[in-house]
């Protein structure tokens, strides 16, 4: 049983506010309901001399008191309409249970809804480490006895249910107890354009539009625009080409749960299984990762990006940001460099910008009436082949250029310049 009296609770005063979850639902793992139970007090109680009995939900409108045989039920989350209390909790013993703990489920199998089977996985907090990079993962099993660890698109896999051996969780358990990660993971100014699942319209704010990410097959992030209420779901943890856009806000679902916090801005702007097909350059053996293929990138002018093939150790040089025609293929990495400059441009910036400096010559086209250097930095990267530009401040020309620093670098007072390989960091 559950150790609790009728007395209840063991601790008055001291753990069953701190532990009363208003509006949240343990929702599943029950072992009955009960009717016309006065309180959420009254129901906790009633858990004592039930076999099992770990945690409680209540409805306060309905009377009704669901027992549960799992701390938080099977898929713990937001409901106005109830609240709910675990035991472990309660009793002043909780506070040892970690959050893995919490949203690991141990003999219970997300069965179905895979993505692909990982071997040789050390631990289930290492398979969802592995979930976080992996496109449209949102859960995963894990079988400790074998070091299986399998990815999974949906929330709680195809059909959840007991299973010996097998240990379960989600990316949005953790999110949700982890609220403090909102703020730090939120992305303003900043657009996850494409690998969109829906676009809903009327959503009041960008939590509001996680929230709705939670329960769609392969959703892992979201991009919020506040002006027009329209909330994009995403497939791909920073959809298809993260870029700057002041109108729109953006977060992913690995980030917030904890799990993203170790992926380096490599992981993010590396697209597996994607293809930047066509706008080749040229094709260089031999390269043994994709950062060397992207290094190489940096080398060779006119190169915006780079599709690698690890089987054979190929990198293509591209000279358009996503290649002439974007789309999924297995055995294939993308990348390009415009999305590390985005990721890096605030810590390279200052050694990158060359005040009073030409990069002259390798035009690739001029504009006008440009308002600053950034604003010319924008025009060079959807241009086929740009990969710098020199912005002469008083005229506000913009000239975009196909080599990294033009052909004759040169000082000028009139001038600043700055190429997209030093912003990279690459």
């Amino acid at each position: 049983s559950s150790g609790i009296n009728a007395e209840w609770p063991l601790r008055p005063g001291e753990n069953f506010e701190k532990c009363k979850r208003d509006k949240y639902d343990f929702w599943g793992a029950d072992l009955t309901r009960l009717s016309n139970i006065g309180s959420l007090k009254e129901c906790a109680g009633k858990c004592d001399n039930v076999d099992r009995c770990v945690s409680v939900t209540y409805a306060p409108a309905s009377k009704y008191c669901w027992l549960k045989k799992r701390v938080e039920g099977l898929r713990g989350g937001y409901n106005a309409n109830v609240q709910s209390i675990n035991i472990a909790c309660a009793s002043g013993y909780g506070d040892k249970l970690n959050d893995n703990d919490i949203c690991v489920l141990k003999e219970y199998d997300y069965e179905g809804a895979d993505i692909r089977k990982l071997s040789g996985v050390s631990d289930i907090q290492s398979c969802l480490a592995n979930c976080a990079k992996e496109p449209g993962c949102k859960s995963v099993a894990f079988v400790p006895a074998r070091k299986d660890c399998w990815l999974k698109y949906k929330l709680y896999g195809a059909s959840p249910k007991d299973k010996a051996g097998v240990q379960s969780a989600n990316l949005f358990c953790y999110a949700k107890r982890r609220p403090e990660n909102f703020e730090k993971c939120k992305r303003d100014k900043y657009d996850f354009w494409g690998a969109d699942l829906t676009r809903l319209s009327n959503i009041g704010s960008l939590k509001e539009c996680a929230g709705k990410c939670e329960n769609v097959d392969r959703c892992v992030s979201v991009t919020y625009a506040p002006a027009s209420k329209y909330c994009w779901l995403k497939k791909r943890v920073e959809g298809l080409r993260g870029g700057y856009n002041a109108n729109v806000q953006s977060i992913n679902i690995a980030c917030a749960s904890g799990y993203g916090s170790n992926l380096s801005s490599q992981d993010i702007c590396v697209l597996k299984n994607y293809d930047y097909e066509g706008a080749d350059i040229k094709k260089v053996s031999g390269i043994p990762n994709i950062h060397s293929c992207l290094q190489s990138c940096t080398k060779e002018p006119k190169c915006k990006s780079v599709a690698y093939v690890p089987s054979r150790k190929d990198c293509w040089l591209k000279y358009r940001i996503y290649g002439a025609s974007p789309k999924d293929k297995a055995g294939v990495e993308s990348a390009n460099l415009f999305c590390f400059a985005d990721k890096n441009k605030s810590q390279n910036q200052d050694k990158c910008v060359r005040k009073k400096f030409d990069f002259w010559g390798a035009d690739v086209e001029r504009f006008v009436n440009v308002g600053s250097l950034w604003d010319c930095y924008g025009k060079c990267r959807g241009r086929d082949n740009c990969v710098s530009v020199t912005y002469v401040a008083a005229a506000k020309h913009c000239y975009t250029k196909f080599k990294v620093e033009g052909d004759r670098p040169q000082s000028k007072d009139s001038c600043e310049s700055v190429n997209v390989a030093c912003l990279s960091g690459i």
